[in-house]
């Protein structure tokens, strides 16, 4: 009977720290936007565009920094809210013809010494909204292509 009982115990104490592990996790940090009806190359072409205009937005990355096979780094800095924002563009499968997309990753401070994840427990709902239509307005509407925010479950 004693034996039991510390089983059931046990039980219970291991079930509450998997619930306490599943109610802190979040499940995407940073915002996910698919690029419709257009390929990696042509969006590429539209950002170094949309840099071109905008000279003083981007922050220059090393390039070993910046690029991997399957995504490209960028950092813009929003001088009205004095924050550098971080996102980058997955350039999507080749072989699929699968839509890039680009994900709005986090926030930080323009020295580089703190960030924040979009999507997260550390930006509050109404400040984490404003950053996302920031994000659409400011750098996905001015890209001139169509997109869609993709749900985080």
């Amino acid at each position: 009977m004693k034996n039991s009982k510390f089983i059931c115990i046990i039980l219970q104490i291991s079930f509450l720290i998997i619930l306490n592990s599943c109610i802190n996790y979040i499940p995407c940090r940073g915002q996910e936007y698919t690029i419709e009806n257009i390929n990696y190359q042509q969006l590429s072409l539209k950002i170094d565009d949309y840099f071109k205009s905008n000279p003083n937005l981007e922050i220059k990355l090393e390039e070993s920094n910046s690029q991997n096979p399957w995504k490209v780094d960028k950092i813009i800095y929003w001088n009205d809210l004095n924050i550098r924002v971080h996102f980058y563009i997955h350039k999507g499968d080749q072989n699929t013809n699968q839509s890039p997309t680009i994900t709005f990753t986090h926030i930080g401070d323009k020295e580089f010494k703190s960030y924040k994840d979009i999507n997260s427990k550390e930006i509050s709902k109404e400040l984490n909204q404003t950053y996302l239509k920031k994000f659409e307005n400011d750098v996905l509407n001015k890209l001139g292509v169509n997109w869609k925010s993709n749900i985080c479950f």
